[in-house]
């Protein structure tokens, strides 16, 4: 799958919920990484990467690297 790069600026589609799934909210570093880990994982539906906390709104990566969200109002 090739992505453009205003592909990668969109918010994350959250997939539907079957009824009778649960679901789990993880925070890590390279979540790049740990998002590979978890497609493998027999009984996982779906694996949803982003960034949570800061005060910027859909955050792009680069603020995200040069820790504009994370930076107090």
């Amino acid at each position: 799958m090739s992505l453009s790069l205003s592909d990668e600026r969109k918010p994350a589609v959250i997939p539907e919920v079957p009824q009778g799934a649960e679901v789990i909210t993880l925070g890590a570093g390279c979540f790049w990484c740990t998002e590979a880990v978890f497609e493998r994982i027999s009984g996982v539906l779906a694996v949803t990467s982003g960034y949570m906390g800061g005060h910027v709104e859909k955050p792009t990566y680069e603020q995200i690297c040069d820790g504009t969200p994370a930076t107090p109002r």
